[in-house]
């Protein structure tokens, strides 16, 4: 999402100042996962907690980043969410942030206006996003976030799983695709 508002330039400003049509970048909610996961073990292993969303203990988050064999890291990492819940806002379901699910969204410090799903003019998709978003500007975005076929693969064995974590996600994604 940083990648679309720098190139767009955005600057923000009091909504009703404006006219203005809301658009909302959707990504596929098992590439999103895979995605989640390598931003929180790059941060955590660096120390940076800044966007944690619950409590985890040093021993657990240590358990799962230091683990050597990647495909056993993969299996603590869905087991945690899976049992315990998302510990890191990189991992929270899409639609949190769509005010669907409003006691998250008011605690997540970033959220500065109300948002709500049924006010989006335009849903655009992050794996045709060039595409997409030329339809309602004339724009090109850089594209940072690549995934590891041999990650995709681990993971595919946790779909199910993931599947169940990102179930309104998955609505949402199908429903707009």
């Amino acid at each position: 999402m940083t990648s679309v508002i720098h190139s767009l330039d955005f600057s923000w400003r009091p909504v009703a100042d404006y006219d203005y049509e809301i658009f909302c970048v959707l990504r596929d909610p098992f590439t999103r996962f895979i995605s989640a996961f390598n931003e929180t073990c790059e941060l955590y292993s660096e120390g940076v907690t800044t966007s944690k969303c619950r409590d985890i203990t040093d021993e657990c988050l240590r358990s799962i980043l230091s683990e050597p064999d990647l495909g056993t890291k993969c299996e603590k990492y869905v087991a945690e969410l899976s049992t315990a819940g998302f510990f890191d806002y990189h991992q929270m379901p899409q639609v949190f942030f769509l005010n669907i699910k409003r006691n998250i969204v008011r605690n997540f410090k970033l959220a500065v206006i109300d948002r709500d799903v049924g006010k989006v003019h335009h849903f655009l998709r992050f794996e045709h996003l060039d595409d997409d978003i030329k339809k309602i500007a004339p724009v090109c975005l850089p594209r940072l976030n690549k995934s590891s076929s041999i990650i995709i693969d681990i993971f595919k064995n946790y779909e199910s799983d993931i599947c169940k974590m990102y179930t309104e996600d998955f609505d949402l994604y199908n429903k707009h695709s």
